[in-house]
C-alpha cells in the first residue's frame, strides 16, 4: 500500500494520471492540478484545518481525475500516508480501507462500471477525520485492472466493531456521508461475509442480504440523506430482489425516485421488493430526528416473502421551527382564491427569478440590483459557452432540466399569451436568453450535429462553495455529447425548446426564428440515430440529473414539438405511443406529449385524461396540496396543475372541465398562501405581510459581495439579505409542515425546473380568471 514498502508490487512502476485536488471551505475551493507517477509522492494540500466536530478535526478535499486516454470499465486506488492517525475518510464515490493498524496509511479503492473519455472528468470527495489537527499527506495515483486484495479489504470501523471479508467477497457499505462519519456497526457486533453474503442484524433478527457493489450516499443533513445505489449484477436478481435500509432512529418517509418497487416501513426499517433485474435507484430517507449516520446499514437479498403489506413508505413530520416555518400554524381556512392581480403578481416575480439566475454578461435592463456578470470564462478554447441559468441555488449549468424548463416557459406563453398581460415582453426576454444559449452550445455542420455541450460546472466542486456567482473562481469543467458520446434524451429535450422557440419567434423576429427550427432539426436527427442516455456520456449529470425514465420519452417529446413547428406528419408519427405516467418533470415528458397532440389526436386525449384524473384522485395534505415526494413536492403539483389546464380545455363535458381547472386552481392556490399555512413563493404574501420563505436555500440571495470580497449569511435566524423574488421553493412535509432554514435543501431550495410549470399554470389561470 505504499510505494516504499515490498508489499506495493501491485503498483505499476511508471504509470502516469493527472488529478485535480482541491482543498475545500465554507469560503471557497483553491484548485492546483499537478501529475502523479506511481513512483513518486505528491503531498496533499489543504485549506486551513477544515472545521472541528467535537473532539475530531475534519478536513475536506476535493479529488479531479482526468481521463489521460479513452478507457473501459477499470477500477482505480489512491494510496494516502498521513503523518498523524486517521480514525476515518469518508467520500462520495470510494470505498475505503485503513492499511495499518495506527491509521496512518489508507487505500481508497472503487470502480467505474462505465467506460469514460479522454479528458473526461471524474471526482469525488474525501473527508479526513482525526484526532489531532495538522494532518498532512503524501498521495500516490494507481488506475488499472483490479487486483485481488480489492475484494479483501478491511473495513474501518467505530465503537469497537470489526468487519470483515472472507473467500474473495465484499463488505457491504454505505458511503459519502459528511462531517467525518464512517460505515459502523453498533453495540459491539461483528459482521462478515462468507461466500458473497452479507450477515445484517436487524431489530434482533437475521436477514441474510447479498453484498453491495458502489453503495453511493450522497448529501446527507441532520434529519435525512439521499442515496444512489448500483447493485452488483453478478447475482442472479433476474425474478427481483429486496433492498434492506435500516437506520438508529425511526424512519417517516422514504421516496424511491424511480418507483416500480413495493415498499414496507416499520419504525427504523425500510424493505423495497423490485420485481426486475434494474440494478440501479435512487432514493430520499428522512427522518424525524438527528441521526446517527454510522447507523446507517443497507444490503439486499433475493428473498421477497419478507415484504408484507407492502405500500407507501412516505410519510409525515411533526416539523415546526421559527422563523416563517410552520410546525405551530394551522390552515388559513378561507375559502379565498387569487385574483387576477395576484397571478399577474407571480408572473411577474417568476420572471424576475429567472433575471436572478443568468450567467454571464447581464443586459443593460438587468432588474435584479444584487446581481452582476459572472462565469464570463465559461469557454471551451475559444468557444463561448457563457449564457444560459444557473440551476438552482448552486451556479452549475445543466443542460438537460434547462431545455425541459424553457420548452415549459414556451409552450405556457404559447397556449396563455392573454394570461401574461404587461409582462408579455419581459417574458420574452426570459425564454430568449437560454435560447441564445443552446445556439451557442450547438456546434453544427452542413445541417448535422458535430457537438452539443451539455453541462457548464462540476456539481461537487460547485456545491464545495458558498457565495455568489460573481466571486467565483473555481474550475468549472465543460461536458458535451456528439457522434461517439451519445445523448438522446438531452439532445431531444432541447431541440423541443429549440422548436417551440420558433413557434414563439416566428411572427416577430423570422430570421432568428429559423435559425432554431434548423439546429432542432439537427439536434433531433442527432438524438434519434446516436441513441442512448446523456448522463451516460456526461457523468457529473448522473449524480445530478440521471435520466431516471431513459430517452425513448425525449424522443417523441421532441417529435411532437418539431411535428407543431413543420407540421410534418413523419414527426408525428414518432411522437405517438405515449403512456400514462405519474408525472410531469424534467425527466418525465410522455404527459407533456398526451397534452401537446390532444386536440387531434384521441388516443392521445385519453391518456391526457388519465393523467389529471389520477391527480384529481390523488390523496392531500390537511390543507390541500397533493404530495407526491418529499424533495420538491410544490413542484410536482403546480407541474400536473399545468397540464390539468389542457385537460380542462380538451374535456368532452363541463363538469370534466370544471373539475380539471378548480383541482389547478387549489394547488396553485395552496402555494400562493391561499388555504395554506403560508406561501411558497419567495417574496409574495397577499395579505401584506412577509408569510414567504425568506430564507431559500441559494448562494446568491444570501451572499453580499463588493470589490473585496463577499459574505455569506450564517446566521440561522436572519433573512436572506436578498429577497429571491418569485421563487417556488420546494414546499412542505405531508403535514403541510415547512423549516425556513436555508440550509435545506429539500423543502427550502429553488431551481429552473420547479418554476416553469408553475409559472405557466399561473398565467393559465389568471386567462380563465379574465374569461379570456
Amino acid at each position: 500500500d505504499d510505494p516504499t514498502t515490498t508489499d506495493a508490487t501491485y503498483l505499476h512502476q511508471g504509470d502516469k494520471q493527472e488529478v485535480a485536488m482541491r482543498t475545500t471551505t465554507a469560503l471557497g475551493v483553491l484548485a492546483f492540478i499537478f501529475s502523479i507517477k506511481v513512483n513518486s509522492a505528491v503531498d496533499l494540500i489543504k485549506n486551513g484545518n477544515g472545521w472541528q466536530q467535537g473532539a475530531e478535526y475534519i478536513t475536506p478535499f476535493r479529488v479531479q481525475i482526468t481521463a489521460n486516454e479513452d478507457k473501459p470499465a477499470s477500477y482505480w486506488k489512491m494510496i494516502v500516508k498521513f503523518n498523524k492517525p486517521v480514525t476515518a475518510i469518508t467520500k462520495w464515490t470510494t470505498n475505503t480501507a485503513k492499511a495499518n493498524t495506527d491509521g496512518t496509511r489508507w487505500k481508497l479503492f472503487d470502480q467505474y462500471n462505465t467506460a469514460y473519455h479522454n479528458d473526461q472528468i471524474i471526482s469525488f470527495d474525501i473527508h479526513v477525520t482525526s484526532a489531532e489537527s495538522g494532518v498532512t499527506g503524501t498521495v500516490w495515483w494507481k488506475n488499472g485492472p483490479a487486483e485481488s486484495d480489492s475484494q479483501t479489504t478491511t473495513q474501518s470501523t467505530t465503537q469497537g466493531t470489526t468487519q470483515s471479508t472472507t473467500q474473495g467477497t465484499t463488505q457491504s457499505t454505505t458511503q459519502g456521508t459528511t462531517q467525518g462519519t464512517t460505515q459502523s456497526t453498533t453495540q459491539g457486533t461483528t459482521q462478515s461475509t462468507t461466500q458473497g453474503t452479507t450477515q445484517s442484524t436487524t431489530q434482533g433478527s437475521s436477514v441474510t442480504c447479498n453484498d453491495w457493489q458502489n453503495v453511493v450516499l450522497g448529501n446527507t443533513w441532520d434529519g435525512g440523506l439521499e442515496a444512489y445505489v448500483r447493485i452488483s449484477n453478478h447475482y442472479n436478481f433476474n425474478n427481483g430482489y429486496s433492498i434492506h435500509l435500516t437506520s438508529n432512529k425511526d424512519i417517516y418517509a422514504f421516496e424511491q425516485w424511480d418507483g416500480g418497487a413495493t415498499c414496507t416501513k416499520d419504525g427504523n426499517t425500510v424493505r423495497m421488493h423490485y420485481n426486475s433485474a434494474n440494478y440501479e435507484h435512487k432514493f430520499l430517507v428522512r427522518f424525524d430526528a438527528s441521526i446517527d449516520k454510522n447507523s446507517i446499514r443497507i444490503c439486499a437479498t433475493v428473498n421477497a416473502n419478507e415484504l408484507a403489506n407492502g405500500g407507501s413508505c412516505d410519510g409525515s413530520s411533526s416539523g415546526g421551527g421559527s422563523g416563517g416555518s410552520t410546525g405551530g400554524a394551522s390552515c388559513s381556512g378561507s375559502d379565498d382564491k387569487p385574483t387576477a392581480d395576484d397571478y399577474l403578481t407571480v408572473i411577474e416575480m417568476s420572471i424576475k427569478f429567472y433575471e436572478a439566475q443568468r450567467s454571464g454578461k447581464l443586459p443593460a435592463n438587468n432588474r435584479i440590483a444584487w446581481r452582476g456578470d459572472s462565469a464570463l470564462e465559461d469557454k471551451d478554447g475559444s468557444h463561448d459557452l457563457t449564457g444560459g441559468w444557473y440551476d438552482a441555488g448552486d451556479h452549475v449549468k445543466f443542460g438537460f432540466p434547462m431545455a425541459w424548463s424553457t420548452t415549459t416557459l414556451i409552450w405556457s406563453m404559447l397556449e396563455f399569451k392573454d394570461g401574461y398581460g404587461d409582462q408579455w415582453g419581459w417574458a420574452l426576454n426570459e425564454v430568449k436568453w437560454p435560447l441564445d444559449y443552446f445556439l451557442k452550445c450547438h456546434v453544427i455542420e452542413n445541417g448535422k450535429t458535430q457537438k452539443f455541450y451539455g453541462q457548464v460546472g462540476n456539481g461537487g466542486l460547485d456545491h464545495g462553495y458558498m457565495g455568489p456567482p460573481e466571486k467565483m473562481t473555481m474550475n468549472r469543467p465543460i461536458y458535451s455529447i456528439g457522434p461517439g458520446k451519445c445523448g438522446s434524451d438531452l439532445a431531444a429535450e432541447t431541440a423541443s425548446a429549440l422548436a417551440a422557440g420558433y413557434l414563439l419567434f416566428k411572427d416577430t423576429d423570422e430570421s432568428y426564428a429559423n435559425t432554431l427550427l434548423e439546429n432542432a432539426k439537427a439536434l433531433y436527427e442527432f438524438a434519434d440515430t446516436c441513441r442512448g442516455v446523456y448522463s451516460s456520456s456526461i457523468s457529473d449529470a448522473s449524480i445530478y440529473y440521471n435520466s431516471w425514465s431513459g430517452f425513448a420519452d425525449e424522443l417523441k417529446w421532441g417529435a411532437a414539438w418539431l411535428y407543431k413547428a413543420t407540421n410534418d406528419a413523419s414527426y408525428k408519427s414518432k411522437a405517438l405511443g405515449c403512456t400514462a405516467k405519474e408525472e410531469y418533470s424534467w425527466d418525465e415528458k410522455c404527459p407533456g406529449v398526451t397534452a401537446l397532440l390532444a386536440e387531434e389526436d384521441s388516443t392521445q386525449k385519453a391518456t391526457l385524461m388519465q393523467f389529471a384524473d389520477a391527480w384529481v384522485g390523488k390523496s392531500k395534505t390537511p390543507c390541500g396540496l397533493v404530495w407526491l415526494r418529499a424533495w420538491g413536492p410544490c413542484r410536482y403539483s403546480a407541474n400536473a396543475a399545468f397540464i390539468a389546464l389542457f385537460a380542462s380545455k380538451y374535456a368532452d363535458s363541463t363538469t370534466d372541465a370544471s373539475k380539471y381547472h378548480d383541482w389547478a386552481e387549489g394547488q396553485i392556490s395552496y402555494m400562493m398562501g391561499f388555504g395554506s399555512k403560508m406561501s411558497f413563493v419567495v417574496g409574495f404574501d397577499h395579505t401584506g405581510g412577509n408569510n414567504y420563505p425568506d430564507r431559500p436555500h441559494h448562494r446568491g440571495s444570501s451572499s453580499t459581495y463588493d470589490q473585496n470580497g463577499f459574505t455569506f449569511e450564517n446566521d440561522a435566524s436572519k433573512p436572506n439579505p436578498n429577497i429571491l423574488y418569485g421563487a417556488l421553493v420546494g414546499g412542505p412535509d405531508q403535514s403541510d409542515n415547512f423549516q425556513n432554514d436555508r440550509m435545506d435543501y429539500i423543502q427550502n431550495e429553488v431551481a429552473c425546473d420547479y418554476n416553469a410549470g408553475f409559472q405557466g399554470a399561473v398565467a393559465g389561470l389568471r386567462k380563465t380568471k379574465l374569461g379570456l
